[in-house]
């Protein structure tokens, strides 16, 4: 998608950890981006298309994402960047 700004490099290990939960069994594996993409006044997450590619995803919450929380506040599963 081509609202996606984050370096390429990232992408694709965003990309392949998306893949790898989608592997494992996560219907609609998404990670927050924690900043606005789109300019709508709300976070956005990143997903994967019908192809597995990455998209740009809007209108969701983070309980509905694969990031976790350790209590201290939100950090993103996987360590993806």
């Amino acid at each position: 998608m081509a609202d996606i700004t984050t370096r390429d490099e990232s992408r694709e290990a965003i990309r392949t950890a998306l893949v790898g939960w989608k592997a494992d069994g996560v219907a609609n594996p998404i990670i927050p981006v924690y900043s606005d993409l789109d300019g709508d006044g709300v976070p956005d997450f990143y997903g994967l298309d019908d192809n597995d590619q990455l998209v740009q995803v809007s209108g969701v919450t983070v309980v509905d994402s694969v990031a976790v929380s350790d209590g201290c506040g939100i950090e993103q599963a996987g360590g993806a960047d």
